[in-house]
C-alpha cells in the first residue's frame, strides 16, 4: 500500500494487507430500464464505469410528445434492469511492513459480484487490483485513490497451517493433564516482568488468550466459549 504511486494508476498490481473494516453489501445499477409515466416511452440507461459509477436519468422525455410529459418523467423498471452486488472494504498494510516510528496506512477497496462477503475484518488477504480515482463527497469533492479488486485470496493464518508431530501432541496432552497448568502458563507470560502485582494481570491475559470452553447444556442451549 505504501508503494502505490501515480505510475501505478489504472495498472494491475498485487497488494497484501489486512481487512480492518467492511461495509454492508449494496446493489449497484449496471443497466437501468426507465419508462415515461405519461407516454410509456422506454429507454435504457447505462451506468458510468467503476464500482462508484452513477446513473443519470434523462431529464426530458424522448417520446413523440415531450412537451406534455414534463421534466424528469422517467421512472425505473426494476424487473427489467440489471444490478450487481458491491461492497467497500478498508485494507491496512501488515504490521511487519510498517517502518519503525510510522503509522500503518490504509486504503479504500471496492469488491463486486462474487468477491463480496469473502473477507471479514481481521482477515489477511492478497488482492489483485487496479488503482483508480473516485470523487470523495466527504472531502469536498476531491478525488481520492481506491483499489478496484479483480481477484482476492485469503492468506492462511499460522494456526490454520500449523502441523504438529506425535511427540508434540503427546507433550500438549501431558500439559493439559497437569493440575498446575494454569500457574505454568501464567509464569510463561513475560517472565522477565516480575512482581506480586503482575500475577493477576498475567492470569487475566492467559484467560483472554485461551478463551473458555464451548458448552452444550442438556436442554440444547449452547454457551459460547469467549471470555
Amino acid at each position: 500500500l505504501r508503494g502505490i504511486k501515480s505510475e501505478h494508476m489504472n495498472r494491475l498490481i498485487k497488494c497484501p494487507g489486512i481487512v480492518i473494516s467492511a461495509q454492508p453489501v449494496r446493489c449497484r445499477a449496471v443497466k437501468l430500464v426507465v419508462r415515461c409515466a405519461r407516454c410509456l416511452d422506454t429507454q435504457t440507461v447505462l451506468s458510468s464505469e467503476g464500482p462508484f459509477g452513477s446513473v443519470q436519468l434523462p431529464s426530458r422525455c424522448a417520446g413523440p410528445t415531450p412537451q406534455e410529459c414534463g421534466s424528469f418523467p422517467y421512472s425505473v423498471v426494476p424487473d427489467e434492469s440489471q444490478f450487481c452486488d458491491r461492497q467497500t472494504l478498508k485494507i491496512q498494510e501488515a504490521p511487519e511492513k510498517v517502518p519503525t516510528g510510522e503509522m500503518p496506512r490504509s486504503v479504500l477497496v471496492a469488491v463486486e459480484r462474487s468477491l463480496v462477503d469473502k473477507a471479514p475484518p481481521g482477515t489477511r488477504v492478497t488482492i489483485f487490483c487496479i488503482p483508480s480515482l473516485y470523487t470523495n463527497a466527504n472531502a469536498g469533492g476531491a478525488r481520492s485513490v481506491y483499489l478496484r479488486v479483480v481477484g482476492m485470496t485469503r492468506d492462511h493464518q499460522v494456526g490454520d497451517s500449523a502441523q504438529f508431530t506425535p511427540a508434540e501432541e503427546e507433550a500438549f496432552s501431558q500439559l493439559a493433564r497437569n493440575p498446575n497448568v494454569y500457574d505454568i502458563l501464567t509464569r510463561s507470560v513475560a517472565p522477565s516482568i516480575q512482581g506480586s502485582y503482575t500475577v493477576d494481570i498475567k492470569k487475566s491475559l492467559i484467560c483472554m488468550l485461551m478463551g473458555g470452553t464451548r458448552k452444550r447444556l442438556p436442554d440444547g442451549m449452547r454457551l459460547r466459549g469467549d471470555i
